[in-house]
C-alpha cells in the first residue's frame, strides 16, 4: 500500500527555495521550448560519435552546438558559463554578482585528461568567468551529482549560508566515456529504450544544464518569476556494488521518502516522477521495486518522466536535465512519450507514455537520480507561477488507469 505521511501540503512560505532561472545544453538543441517541444514530439538526439577504440555502439547524444574549441578542461568551463549565463538571463539578472556557484559532474575533465587539476579546478575557472565572488562548491557523486548540487545550494540557502545559488551539472562526451560504458556491459547495441521490455542497455550522451535558486523572499522582493520550487530533497547509499543498484528497492525508496518528508508531501500528492531510466536490465528493474514500495501496486500513481531515450544518458549532468523537464511537465500538465519505449512490461507499477504525451493532474513531482557507486538522490518539486501553457482549445491527452492499459 502506499505510504501516507504528511497530510495536507502547506503553500509555500517566504523561506521556500525557488526556482527563478533555468537554462540547458542538449544534443537536441539549448532553448528551453524549443527542447521541450522535441521532447514533446518524442524526438532523440542521436548520432554518430566514432571511438578511435572497439565499442559496442557509435552512437551517442552529441550537443547539437557541435566541436568545442580547446581541451577538455576549458570546454566544460565553457559549457557551463555559458549556460549559467543564460540562466542568469531567464532569472532576470544582470550578472551572477550575490550568487554561489554549485556544480556537479561525474569525472568532468579526468576521464580523458588526468593532467587537468583538481575536479575543483573546472568549477574555478567558471566562478571566474561568472565573476562570483565565492569559492565554487564542486559535486561529484557520478551519475546523481547534479541533483546532489541542487541539494547542497538548497542547503546552503536554508542555513542562511546564501540567499542564491547558479546550481547545476555538467558532463561532457569523450572518448574514455564510451570505452567505459562499452568495457562495463551496460552498453547498449542497438538503441536506448528505457523500461521497454526489449531493452538491452544504454548509451552516452552530453549536456549541461543550471537553475537559478534562491530565496522566495528575495525573488519576490525583485518580481522575479518563480519557474517552480525545491520543497524537498533525501539522499541514500546501500553501497552493494560499483555499477548496479540496489535491486530491493529498499535505499531508492528511502532517498524517495526523505524527500517527501523534508518537503511536507504525501505519496498521493506526487503527479509525475522523473526516474533514471537507464534501459539496463538492473536499473530499470530497481526502479519499479523503488515506486512499488512507495506507490504501491494497482493504485493509478505519478506518470513517469524517463528523458534518457531522448538524450542519452548524460551523467553528472541528468539530474538538473530531468528537473527542467519535470517543472515543464508541472508546468503545462503534460508527460512527453519516453523515446523509443514501445513496450511496456504488463506489471510495470505506474502510467508510462508510449507514442503521444499524456495528462498528468497535479503540481508535485519527484526526479529520482540512481549514480554508479550505489548514489541515490531524490528531489521534490512543485510547481511554479503561471497557468498550464496548453492551448485550451486543445484537448488533453488521455491518461490510462494503468501502464498495462497503453501497451
Amino acid at each position: 500500500m502506499p505510504l501516507t505521511m504528511a497530510g495536507p501540503v502547506a503553500p509555500p512560505r517566504d523561506d521556500s527555495i525557488a526556482i527563478t532561472g533555468m537554462a540547458w545544453d542538449t544534443a537536441l538543441g539549448s532553448g528551453i521550448e524549443e527542447v521541450w517541444q522535441r521532447v514533446l514530439a518524442g524526438d532523440d538526439g542521436f548520432r554518430a560519435f566514432p571511438s578511435p577504440v572497439p565499442v559496442r555502439n557509435e552512437s551517442a547524444a552529441r550537443l547539437a552546438t557541435g566541436p568545442r574549441p580547446g581541451g577538455s578542461h576549458e570546454q566544460y568551463a565553457a559549457v557551463a558559463a555559458g549556460t549559467a549565463r543564460r540562466a542568469l538571463a531567464d532569472a532576470g539578472l544582470a550578472d551572477a554578482i550575490g550568487c554561489r556557484l554549485v556544480l556537479g559532474t561525474s569525472l568532468g575533465p579526468h576521464a580523458d585528461a588526468p593532467a587537468a587539476g583538481s575536479l575543483h579546478a573546472w568549477a574555478e575557472e567558471t566562478g571566474r568567468r561568472l565573476a562570483v565572488a565565492t569559492t565554487p562548491v564542486a559535486v561529484s557523486t557520478a551519475c546523481s551529482a547534479g541533483s546532489d548540487a541542487l541539494a547542497v545550494a538548497a542547503t546552503l540557502i536554508r542555513a542562511g549560508r546564501a540567499d542564491r545559488c547558479l546550481a547545476g551539472g555538467v558532463d561532457l562526451l569523450s572518448p574514455a566515456k564510451l570505452l567505459g560504458h562499452s568495457a562495463m556491459g551496460v552498453m547498449s547495441p542497438t538503441v536506448l529504450r528505457p523500461f521497454d521490455t526489449g531493452r538491452d542497455g544504454t548509451l552516452p550522451g552530453e549536456g549541461a544544464a543550471v537553475l537559478v535558486v534562491e530565496r522566495l523572499s528575495a525573488a519576490r522582493a525583485r518580481g522575479a518569476p518563480v519557474r517552480g520550487f525545491l520543497r524537498g530533497w533525501g539522499a541514500a547509499n546501500a553501497g552493494t556494488s560499483l555499477n548496479e543498484p540496489d535491486t530491493s528497492g529498499v535505499s531508492g525508496a528511502q532517498a524517495v521518502l526523505r524527500s517527501l518528508v523534508t518537503g511536507g508531501c504525501d505519496p498521493a500528492d506526487v503527479a509525475v516522477i522523473s526516474l533514471h531510466g537507464t534501459a539496463t536490465a538492473a536499473n530499470d528493474d530497481a526502479e519499479a521495486e523503488i515506486v512499488r514500495r512507495v506507490f504501491g501496486a494497482g493504485a493509478p500513481g505519478p506518470v513517469v518522466l524517463a528523458a534518457k531515450g531522448a538524450f542519452g544518458h548524460t551523467l553528472g549532468a541528468s539530474g538538473v536535465i530531468e528537473t527542467v523537464l519535470a517543472l515543464l511537465a508541472l508546468r503545462d500538465a503534460t508527460a512527453p512519450p519516453i523515446a523509443h519505449l514501445r513496450s511496456a512490461p504488463p506489471d510495470f507499477p505506474l502510467p508510462l507514455p508510449i507514442g503521444a504525451p499524456m495528462a498528468v493532474s497535479g503540481e508535485f513531482a519527484l526526479n529520482l537520480t540512481l549514480g554508479i557507486g550505489g548514489f541515490t538522490t531524490c528531489l521534490l518539486l512543485q510547481r511554479g507561477d503561471g497557468a498550464c501553457r496548453r492551448d485550451p482549445r486543445t484537448p488533453a491527452p488521455a491518461r490510462p488507469a494503468s501502464s498495462r492499459a497503453i501497451r
